[in-house]
């Protein structure tokens, strides 16, 4: 069976460890199955990033399908200059229906795609893809996922178009789940965690936090920055409202016995010139200037990130599956957030208040909430523990779900 997954990447180290945990469950499940990569959203893989995941694009030549057609995969892997994937849009539709031809069935992985926030420009080619899928009755399946809001009439329909395309819509949170069935007729809605939580880490944390020069024998903090938080807030470099922040927070764990990991989870190709989360991690490095400080400064494969962060005693983090990677590891975890699919996800733990809005971000507020969940880590670690089964095993259901869906259909 050849399956596509959607919605993944190399250089979103959360899309990545999603990447892994499909091909890793469905391949208990689905024996001989094979898996590709789609690129229905421009720029969404490069060249290296397609060597790296070890899965390939799509082999589909569009032909005759439009005039100015190329073959997608020799493109991404011998392309030497930066290659980009701007389809035409008289050609994208075609590429689409050219996909769901090669493929048997497709999950997506977009984590959060659909809402107000994100606008209708982002999702409006999923759901062509997800319409390609219904017509050709091959099973198409929203893995969960961050919905909504939808106040505006464009994306509501957008979203209406798409889960009426797929098979299986899964929502990873209560709040997703009801803006998504205010707005669909037909409540086809399943809520699970996310996928993530699955996801198998490297077994050599300890030893990768060591060769950047920490003691793994003693307390570490991991700080994991965001630049589209660091975009959205007031100031530049160190007076960046929301790094002031940051660093005030990593002096007080430092002063309470920490050292300090700073772990980016984007990270761009080598020809992209703009930053990435790495920039944050250097800013925060040269603005703490201790050595009980090390930053993940170099290019790293989503299993790395998520051992190094099992590792440490705590996470204070805006990304979100670096939250994920933290709390599946039973590592108590301090967020900063954007949309609901922050307090959603802590909320599984009980810590929804450990959520701070990046808009109205309070310094002493966030110190205090750090420094509690510092001082009292180990019992934030048992509870997380005593949760975490329960999670585990709805994530595990949904795969068990997926390729019975897919079993059928192919039978």
């Amino acid at each position: 069976m050849r399956i596509l997954i959607l919605g993944s990447s190399t250089i979103n180290k959360g899309a990545e460890a999603m990447l892994r945990t499909v091909q890793a469950e469905l391949s208990r499940r689905i024996p001989g199955a094979k898996f590709f990569i789609g690129d229905h959203r421009a720029r969404q893989w490069h060249a290296e990033g397609v060597v790296k995941a070890g899965v390939p694009l799509a082999p589909v030549d569009l032909g005759s399908r439009f005039k100015q057609a190329r073959t997608l995969t020799a493109h991404a892997l011998h392309a030497q200059e930066g290659p980009r994937y701007w389809i035409r849009e008289r050609g994208r539709l075609g590429y689409i229906d050219a996909l769901a031809d090669f493929v048997d069935a497709a999950v997506d992985v977009s984590g959060f795609l659909f809402s107000d926030q994100r606008g209708e420009r982002t999702s409006e080619r999923l759901v062509h893809v997800a319409e390609a899928f219904s017509r050709r009755g091959k099973p198409f399946v929203f893995l969960p996922q961050a919905w909504g809001p939808f106040e505006g009439q464009a994306v509501r329909e957008l979203t209406r178009r798409a889960c009426a395309g797929a098979d299986l819509v899964f929502a990873r949170d209560t709040t997703s789940r009801e803006h998504l069935e205010a707005i669909l007729k037909s409540t086809n809605v399943e809520q699970a965690p996310d996928i993530a939580f699955l996801f198998q880490p490297a077994t050599n944390g300890p030893e990768l936090i060591a060769e950047l020069g920490l003691d793994p024998e003693r307390p570490i903090a991991a700080i994991s920055p965001n630049m589209r938080v660091y975009e959205r807030t007031d100031g530049e470099g160190e007076n960046n409202h929301y790094c002031s922040s940051l660093v005030r927070v990593g002096r007080e764990l430092m002063a309470g016995g920490a050292q300090l990991l700073l772990l980016p989870h984007e990270i761009l190709p080598p020809k992209e010139s703009r930053p990435d989360d790495r920039y944050l991690c250097r800013l925060l490095a040269d603005a703490l200037n201790s050595a009980d400080v090390a930053a993940v400064t170099d290019d790293r494969t989503a299993e790395e990130l998520k051992a190094m962060i099992g590792a440490c005693d705590l996470m204070l983090g805006s990304r979100f599956h670096a939250l994920i990677a933290a709390l599946s590891s039973g590592v108590p975890a301090v967020a900063i957030g954007w949309a609901h699919k922050y307090p959603e996800l802590l909320g599984e733990f009980g810590m929804e208040r450990l959520v701070f809005d990046h808009d109205a971000l309070a310094p002493d507020a966030l110190v205090h909430a750090v420094m509690q969940v510092w001082d009292a880590r180990g019992d934030y670690r048992a509870e997380i523990s005593k949760r975490l089964p329960n999670v585990k095993s709805r994530s595990a259901a949904v795969f068990k779900r997926v390729a019975a869906l897919f079993h059928s259909s192919h039978s």
